[in-house]
């Protein structure tokens, strides 16, 4: 039998190990327990309470994947982010023979939008489920408006993002989801504190009841205030689980478009890639359209603090004002307009390699392009020139951001250098 300063030891540790998993005791963590600081646990709680749909940001306006692999974008080189969970967009393009295109699309990411069993504590800890959230399909259907170009476009495309270095969600820096709630709002903290205490004394009279020792006419009694603790305990944890919830809420109305949030990932490091079928009728043609050929592309984006996930972040002016994107896109068996002859569409291949420098802040900045485009025609001459473009992104309003450029293909050979443009709107559901 164990003597009583023994099961006292025995008690303590048992005490020690659950107030440390609950970072409430500074005495209790002093044991070999693996426990979080006491300051942070309660967003740990939240983490697990909360769904990842609850927690939607809105930190960037990426160009619609299906908008880049119909060239339907004002810039030819995507952004590298992840968009929105559920986001709708229209442009008007002039494309490089000067003809105007409109385009409407809409993005969405079916795993984050399906599944409301999915928690921030799943996306954050579990590398498969950030992966699956991050799967987006898009689609995309545009028209032609010129004599010259009516054709009838639409894309289907499948981007996964691969990496994005400053997920807001995720990391714990400067300018995270964490950070943003611990500056706008009070965490549920004396409820957690009564839902630990109530813990500790249930272990003490688990372990009472446990011991070979204990007289039987002392079970009944301390069976009775197990009970009673035991409802006690499982009313608490519902109210701090509410609180949870509410702090949430109360957390998301301010962190959506928090400008500290937006600041510490609009130009982060990142990799995607999309693949999209492509459909579409010809000038020469009536009837449905029907599937013409097969795009793929890859898009980069280096940001440059690579020590911006760290808590002691002090982003560097690169770091703060600046993003190099690149992008690789292939178009096989697509039609594309004959340059001897612009009324007429050839089945061709292209290749667009392209880099798209970006500087200024999340809400407004400007960004220049340059392109190569290479174009191959069977059994005619190939069509290879450069493009530059210029303009700008801007976030509008919560959800709402703005694309613009102005572009001029050189290096034509014997074909004239024609003027481009480009305005793209895209609104984001935040909730």
């Amino acid at each position: 039998m164990k003597s009583v300063p023994a099961r006292a030891a025995t008690w303590q540790a048992r005490v020690g190990v659950v107030v440390c998993a609950w970072g409430l005791s500074a005495w209790a963590c002093g044991a070999p327990v693996d426990c979080r600081a006491s300051q942070e646990q309660w967003f740990y709680d939240l983490e697990r309470s909360v769904s990842l749909g609850e927690t939607r940001v809105d930190v960037a306006g990426p160009e619609p994947a299906s908008f880049v692999a119909l060239g339907v974008s004002p810039f030819l080189t995507g952004q590298a982010l992840a968009s929105s969970d559920i986001a709708f967009s229209g442009a008007q393009v002039w494309d490089d023979y000067g003809h105007p295109r409109a385009a409407l699309g809409v993005d969405f990411a079916p795993v984050a939008l399906a599944d409301s069993s999915l928690t921030l504590d799943d996306y954050q800890h579990h590398r498969p489920y950030r992966f699956a959230s991050r799967i987006q399909v898009s689609f995309a259907i545009s028209k032609g408006e010129s004599a010259q170009d009516q054709t009838t476009r639409f894309a289907p495309t499948f981007r996964i993002v691969f990496h994005e270095q400053r997920d807001p969600r995720v990391h714990r820096g400067p300018g995270s989801l964490q950070d943003c709630f611990e500056r706008h709002v009070t965490p549920p903290t004396a409820l957690r504190a009564q839902q630990a205490a109530l813990d500790a004394q249930l272990q003490i009279l688990d372990a009472r009841m446990g011991d070979p020792a204990l007289d039987d006419a002392e079970r009944p009694a301390l069976e009775s205030r197990y009970a009673e603790l035991e409802a006690q305990r499982d009313v608490i944890h519902a109210q701090y689980v509410t609180a949870l919830q509410d702090t949430v809420r109360a957390g998301m109305k301010q962190c959506r478009d928090d400008p500290q949030v937006a600041a510490y990932t609009w130009n982060a490091s990142g990799l995607a890639i999309g693949i999209s079928p492509s459909f579409r009728d010809r000038n020469d043609q009536l009837g449905s359209i029907a599937p013409r050929g097969l795009v793929t592309y890859a898009t980069g984006a280096i940001g440059f603090d690579v020590g911006g996930t760290k808590r002691a972040y002090v982003p560097t002016f690169f770091g703060k004002y600046v993003q190099v994107l690149g992008q690789v896109l292939y178009r096989l068996n697509e039609p594309l307009p004959d340059p001897q002859d612009q009324k007429r569409y050839t089945d061709a291949d292209e290749l667009v390699t392209s880099m798209r420098l970006r500087g200024g802040t999340s809400p407004l900045n400007a960004d220049l392009e340059l392109a190569w485009i290479h174009d191959w025609f069977d059994g005619e001459p190939n069509d290879r020139f450069g493009k530059v473009s210029a303009g700008m992104d801007a976030h509008l309003a919560k959800g709402t951001w703005l694309s613009v450029s102005v572009g001029r293909t050189f290096e034509r050979g014997p074909l004239p250098d024609e003027l481009s443009a480009g305005i793209s709107i895209k609104r984001a559901l935040l909730h």
